[in-house]
């Protein structure tokens, strides 16, 4: 597989960075892979043009004079053995929970995603700016995506909501005495929110945040909607 040289500063010239495409290993049979503590191989990277060494290379003829043709070729070649220890790798493998939050009889508006950020906030945490609006087939309905961050050791925990809220027109019956049934209409909606996480190592800490995430959300709606 051909490598390429990775563009850097000018000002670091006598440094060089080459790399190729992405290689993925495939592996059809997992079972087998669970029994091996580790994986071996070795890579073999060629570098034509240079000797790595820094040594200059040049030919001479019988006489001691220097032949400009032909020139010598030159060429560098690396050999590398590795080895993958498995529990490592799995162990910082990432995982990637998710969860829908589904609130009724709630207005969405951009006041919702205030309170979704006020609540990320008291998680510890941070919330890229700016928020993106995505476009809806309603002007009247609400759609955003949001990309929280926290610190997690050396690691960060990344937190992704789709906002998505619709309104529409609601009726409500109130009878009182005397067999009197009177109707409001009042404007009303639903809101949803998809929530993923992404966290090296164990799942676990991204599905207990977004769990704490989701209550905390929850209670705050359900607030709002008794005040109705």
């Amino acid at each position: 597989m051909p490598i390429e040289p990775v563009r850097r500063q000018p000002s670091d010239a006598e440094h060089r960075d080459y790399a190729s495409k992405p290689m993925a290993l495939a592996i059809h049979q997992p079972g087998e892979l669970y029994q091996e503590t580790s994986l071996g191989g070795r890579v073999e990277v060629e570098v034509p043009g240079c000797l790595l060494s820094g040594l200059q290379a040049r030919l001479f003829d019988g006489t001691g004079r220097r032949c400009e043709d032909p020139e010598p070729e030159l060429s560098s070649r690396l050999v590398l053995d590795f080895r993958l220890v498995l529990d490592e790798a799995f162990a910082r493998r990432r995982l990637h929970p998710y969860q829908l939050l589904h609130v009724d009889e709630l207005i969405p508006d951009h006041l919702r995603l205030a309170d979704i950020k006020a609540a990320l906030h008291d998680r510890g945490f941070r919330v890229e700016e700016p928020i993106k609006d995505l476009s809806t087939a309603d002007p009247d309905d609400l759609a955003a995506y949001l990309l929280a961050t926290h610190p997690r050791g050396p690691d960060v925990m990344r937190l992704w909501l789709l906002v998505y809220g619709r309104r529409h027109p609601t009726r409500r019956r109130a009878r009182v005495k005397g067999g009197l049934t009177y109707t409001t209409a009042f404007e009303s909606g639903e809101l949803r929110i998809r929530m993923g996480g992404e966290v090296p190592g164990d799942g676990k800490v991204a599905t207990h945040e977004m769990n704490e995430l989701h209550a905390a959300l929850r209670d705050w709606f359900e607030r709002l909607r008794a005040r109705r």
